[in-house]
């Protein structure tokens, strides 16, 4: 009985002895498992926060494009108003030098009747500040 009393003692702590030894790898294995996962959820952590500043900045960009826009419709608006305002002044010149060009015709026409009937009045040679009476006066 002894003999087994020494065996079974033995057994025990052989069982012992194994089972702190699966308890220490469990541990140290589960420990590492934390660790990894730890270091994952940080390296996620850390992207999700790129992706958020990167998203901001996009966010900003797509902001000032739209203002730029906005700026720019208000520009290309004023130059169309401007252009409409100088399309107005060139008409209104051309239909102004079209008046003075008529009205240069018919004072031209004026002078070519003015002309022709003071050709018809003849001054004595040495009278040159008298008029006489025309040869032949004609009435239009």
């Amino acid at each position: 009985m002894g003999r087994l009393m020494l065996g079974t003692e033995t057994c025990l702590k052989r069982t012992a002895q194994s089972a702190d030894t699966l308890r220490r790898k469990a541990m140290h294995t589960g420990t590492q498992q934390v660790e990894i996962g730890v270091e994952s959820t940080t390296q996620a952590g850390l992207a999700l926060q790129q992706i958020i500043r990167t998203s901001e900045e996009a966010g900003d960009m797509v902001t000032q494009i739209a203002t730029t826009a906005t700026e720019q419709a208000a520009t290309t608006a004023e130059i169309n108003r401007n252009i409409d305002s100088i399309a107005r002044t060139v008409a209104e010149n051309a239909e102004a030098a079209n008046q003075s060009s008529m009205t240069l015709d018919e004072i031209s026409s004026f002078a070519a009747d003015l002309t022709q009937l003071v050709g018809h009045f003849k001054l004595r040679e040495g009278d040159a500040g008298n008029r006489t009476t025309p040869q032949n006066p004609r009435r239009h």
